[in-house]
């Protein structure tokens, strides 16, 4: 169970440093806008990429949290007849 609880703060964790890169690739994309637009384009592009990293992310960590919350249940004990 703690190693489900470490997983779920790395799958965070990795979550904020591509929160972080898809910034610093918004804001390159758009500084390189009226220069550059062929690497203003690759730089969304791959802010596109960082976001589906981040969404994938999102929904391992959705299922992690759930299997952590089930285990912590109570479940009924069966009636002995």
């Amino acid at each position: 169970l703690i190693k489900k609880h470490e997983r779920a703060i790395e799958i965070l964790e990795a979550i904020e440093s591509f929160q972080r890169q898809k910034q610093r690739c918004i804001e390159s994309a758009n500084s390189y806008q009226d220069w550059l637009p062929e690497l203003a384009k690759k730089c969304r592009n791959d802010a596109d990429t960082k976001q589906r990293c981040i969404d994938r992310l999102h929904l391992k960590h959705l299922k992690l949290t759930k299997a952590i919350a089930e285990s912590y249940s109570v479940k009924p004990e069966t009636e002995k007849a």
